[in-house]
């Protein structure tokens, strides 16, 4: 299957790399060097999850800008993406707190009110979808992140989108405790060449599928707008 978004590609690409560490760490299991081993190891699951950190920001970032370059109507998006991104912009403005100085009353601050009133007002027009759209692009990485991943993808249609998937999506919280580990403590996690394949095919996995999604998304409500179905 070929891959929709520029994101998806370079991560595909990016994951090359955890193959010349696990051929390095192979070889050096040859050799008896067991330390250079591991190092390699811990390489491999650093630099996986570090790679898929920036896979994730980077769809959110570049579908983000293609549903701002796409001439959709803003009434064409769905409920949740819409009422998600007010939310957000409500969170950052605040009007009661613009007006708690009445002394600060004026023209310009009635300019103020008014543009955030109609960045929010966009959300529910008929106008083509601008910056006024917010949606959270940042995927912060702890001892897990299954929850995080699923809240960033949830702000498009207010689910779950990796519940019918064909993987469980709840291996992800092992993989990125294990990076945890190397990162934080430089413990070991008695990992082998093996497993770091297997989770690298994991995370092909979650790319493909995140990949589709977003192009099926994209697609779905240009389909809509173009119908004329808001």
């Amino acid at each position: 299957m070929s891959l929709a978004f520029e994101a998806s590609q370079d991560f595909y690409l990016s994951l090359e790399a955890v193959d010349t560490l696990v051929g390095f760490a192979e070889s050096e299991d040859s050799k008896g060097n067991q330390d250079n081993r591991e190092l390699f190891l811990k390489l491999s699951v650093v630099s996986m999850v570090t790679r898929f950190q920036v896979f994730v920001e980077a769809i959110m970032d570049e579908f983000s800008f293609r549903l701002k370059d796409s001439n959709i109507a803003f009434d064409t998006l769905p409920v949740h993406l819409r009422l998600n991104s007010i939310r957000m912009l409500s969170e950052d403005f605040i009007i009661c707190k613009k007006l708690t100085n009445k002394e600060n009353y004026n023209e310009e601050k009635i300019g103020t009110i008014k543009n955030h009133i109609s960045e929010i007002d966009n959300h529910f027009s008929k106008n083509t979808i601008n910056d006024n759209l917010s949606i959270k692009v940042k995927f912060p990485l702890g001892k897990t992140g299954k929850k995080e991943l699923i809240s960033l993808f949830s702000q498009l249609e207010g689910r779950n989108i990796f519940e019918k998937a064909d993987f469980d999506i709840n291996e992800i919280d092992g993989l990125l405790q294990k990076r945890h580990l190397i990162v934080h403590q430089d413990i070991s996690p008695g990992i082998t060449e093996r497993d770091i394949l297997t989770y690298q095919h994991y995370l092909k996995k979650i790319c493909k599928f995140i990949d589709n999604f977003m192009r099926k998304f994209i697609q779905g409500i240009s389909d809509r707008d173009r119908n004329g179905h808001h």
